[in-house]
C-alpha cells in the first residue's frame, strides 16, 4: 500500500469511495448533492426527516432504477422505504453522522471530507471555463532574467517549477474544453447546432479567452530562450553553490553532495516542464 493510500484510508473508511463506484451511482450521487447543499448552509445539522425528504425527492426523480443496479432499493415497497436503505448506506460508508440530542433529536451531518469530494465532482460535472493566464509567460521571463536569478537562484527555481505545473494544468484544460466542444458538435443533429456549438461557444469560450492570448504570447520563441538559460545556470558553478547553500539552510540535515545533487535533479525537471 502507498504512502498515500495508507493516509487516505486512514481518514475515511475503506467503502467510502464505494457509493461512487455501484451500478446505482447515479442515485447516491445525487443524494449527496442534495444533502451536502442544505447541510453546508445548517450549523446545527439535517433535522433526520428533513434529510429523508430530500432523498425521497431525489429517489422519485430516479423512479426508473432497476434491481440489476440496486436490488435492495428497487425492491423496497415505498419510496420513504427506499430513502431510508439511501440514507443508512451514506451513514454506514461515513459519508454522514447522526447525532442524538438531549431533546432526543436525531440530527444528520454531512461528512467534512465529503464535503470535499462532493465540491471536486461538481467541478469535473460542471467544469470551469478554460483560461490561459500568464503563468507560463512569467516563468519564461524569470528565467531569462539573470539578475533576478543571480539574486535569489534557488527561489527563482522552485517558484518557476510551481508556476509550470499550474500552467500545464491550464493547457489540460483547454485541451479538454476542446475535446468537450468537438463531441459536442459532433453530436449535434442539424447544421444550426453544430454551427451554434462552433461561433456562439467554441469561438467565446475557447477562441477568445484561451486560443487568441495563447498565440499573442509567443510561447514557442519564448520557452527556447527559457532552456537556454537553463543551460545557463546548470554550467554557471556560482550559482549552483547558491543554490546549493540555500538547500542546506532550509535542511540542515542535507549533506552539501546531497543539497547539490536536489539541485541540479530541481533544474533536470524544471528542463523537462519546459
Amino acid at each position: 500500500m502507498s504512502a498515500l493510500a495508507a493516509q487516505l484510508f486512514r481518514e475515511v473508511r475503506p467503502d467510502f469511495f464505494g457509493v461512487l463506484a455501484r451500478p446505482s451511482a447515479r442515485l447516491y450521487v445525487d443524494s449527496l448533492d442534495a444533502l451536502e447543499y442544505e447541510a453546508v448552509q445548517r450549523n446545527q445539522g439535517l433535522d433526520r426527516e428533513e434529510a429523508l425528504a430530500l432523498v425521497e425527492r431525489v429517489v422519485e426523480q430516479h423512479g426508473d432504477l432497476s434491481a440489476a443496479e440496486d436490488e435492495s432499493v428497487a425492491q423496497a415497497a415505498t419510496t420513504r422505504d427506499k430513502a431510508r436503505i439511501v440514507l443508512e448506506t451514506l451513514r454506514k460508508t461515513g459519508w454522514l453522522y447522526e447525532e442524538e440530542r438531549t431533546d432526543w433529536q436525531r440530527r444528520i451531518f454531512f461528512d467534512a471530507n465529503g464535503v470535499v469530494l462532493v465540491q471536486a465532482l461538481r467541478k469535473i460535472a460542471c467544469p470551469e471555463a478554460a483560461v490561459f493566464s500568464d503563468k507560463l509567460v512569467n516563468v519564461c521571463f524569470t528565467l531569462t532574467n539573470r539578475d533576478a536569478l543571480a539574486d535569489q537562484p534557488w527561489a527563482q527555481v522552485e517558484s518557476c517549477v510551481a508556476s509550470l505545473q499550474a500552467g500545464l494544468v491550464e493547457l489540460r484544460g483547454m485541451q479538454k474544453s476542446i475535446e468537450r466542444h468537438t463531441k459536442q458538435q459532433l453530436a449535434a443533429s442539424t447544421l444550426k447546432e453544430n454551427l451554434a456549438v462552433l461561433f456562439d461557444q467554441f469561438a467565446e469560450r475557447i477562441g477568445r479567452t484561451c486560443y487568441a492570448q495563447l498565440v499573442h504570447a509567443r510561447l514557442p520563441s519564448k520557452l527556447a530562450e527559457a532552456r537556454r538559460a537553463i543551460e545557463e545556470l546548470e554550467a554557471n558553478a556560482e550559482l549552483l553553490t547558491k543554490m546549493q547553500t540555500e538547500v542546506m539552510r532550509r535542511d540542515p540535515a542535507v549533506s552539501p553532495e546531497g543539497a547539490m545533487a536536489h539541485a541540479r535533479v530541481r533544474l533536470d525537471e524544471l528542463a523537462n516542464l519546459l
